[in-house]
């Protein structure tokens, strides 16, 4: 896998993955410092035009993890991408937080290129 600066991905087909926030986001240490047990982090992996909602591959980091690895690392299994044809696919990263009554959602990195080899 290799993360370019402008926070590309390019990842082989059926390689298993650990994606860790840190090494995407300058602020992730601070993220991951700010976490409360109100935070749930999800990773998305979509065709172009799909919706976060529909997203083909979804991943999802709960507070314990956070606590366990001191860090938002995403696991992606070979599973998860290896039915996927080479090609430009989108991923996304957002925070859930449910300390209100109303879950807040906050987009950590919009759509950006994710290449399949």
């Amino acid at each position: 896998m290799h993360v370019s600066f402008n926070q590309i991905i390019r990842m082989t087909r059926g390689d298993t993955e650990n994606i860790n926030l840190t090494s995407l986001l300058e602020n992730a240490k601070e993220i991951v410092d700010n976490a409360t047990e109100y935070d749930t982090f999800y990773m998305a992996i979509m065709e172009p035009g799909q919706l976060f909602e529909e997203a083909m591959i979804k991943k999802r980091v709960s507070f314990v993890d956070i606590l366990d690895k001191h860090a938002i690392v995403f696991h992606l299994a070979s599973e998860d991408t290896e039915f996927l044809h080479p090609g430009k696919y989108y991923y996304t990263i957002k925070k859930g937080n449910t300390a209100t009554d109303e879950v807040q959602v906050f987009t950590l990195i919009p759509n950006t290129i994710f290449w399949v080899e």
